[in-house]
């Protein structure tokens, strides 16, 4: 490291570790661990090829998303998340959509890091999933804002299934938008439904928003 050994700041660090890198060779070294280790070691390689964006590798960790070791399946599927692949990663999801205390763990992590396009992820998976599992991205997706969902979070957010009705306030209520706000108001004041919890909060929020700018006009 002699030349960036004076070097400070992100930049003389990223230089080192650069170096660090091409001496070590980690690529090959998880490769081979991937493809002679054992079950854990395999888990483990997934993860830090991804990390490495070590998307040559991709086929290899695509071998694995099916393992019946659970540990392994997910961190080969959570490595193409994060190359963003989309066929593999919503077969995975998919395949795991019944276990519902493991889906629902999970699946904000996948979406957090899937460096694909998310809408077409999620629209992949609203295309056969069950109602829970449909429920359970969409409040997952939601911090997203992502409008090519809106018109179906109005649908929902007005209709009669509850659960469903909940996740589209949550999602409608992160967008912001004014005119969503009868929608909210309405949501805020049905106390049978847990989705005036979101529309309530949203609300609020908005309305002393309203009132500071107001003082603030006040002032003027």
């Amino acid at each position: 490291m002699r030349q960036y050994r004076d070097q400070s700041g992100d930049e003389g660090v990223d230089v080192i570790i650069d170096e660090v890198n091409e001496q070590a060779k980690p690529v090959e070294i998880y490769a081979e661990m991937l493809e002679n280790g054992d079950v854990y070691r395999k888990s483990y390689a997934c993860r830090r090829l991804s990390d490495l964006g070590a998307s040559q590798y991709r086929d290899e960790l695509r071998k694995y998303v099916d393992n019946k070791n659970r540990d392994l399946a997910y961190n080969a599927a959570m490595g193409l998340a994060k190359f963003g692949d989309t066929d593999v990663v919503a077969e995975y999801l998919l395949s795991i959509q019944d276990d519902r205390m493991y889906f629902a763990r999970i699946v904000n992590e996948f979406f957090d890091v899937f460096s694909g396009d998310r809408v077409e992820l999620a629209s992949r998976l609203f295309e056969t999933c069950n109602p829970y599992m449909k429920n359970t991205i969409i409040k997952a997706i939601a911090h997203f804002r992502l409008d090519a969902f809106r018109q179906m979070y109005l649908s929902g957010a007005t209709g009669n299934n509850q659960q469903h009705k909940i996740a589209c306030i949550k999602a409608l209520a992160e967008f912001g938008y004014e005119e969503d706000e009868q929608i909210l108001q309405m949501a805020a004041k049905d106390r049978d439904s847990t989705s005036w919890l979101y529309a309530g909060h949203r609300v609020l929020c908005r309305s002393e928003i309203s009132a500071v700018s107001a003082d603030a006009g006040k002032s003027d």
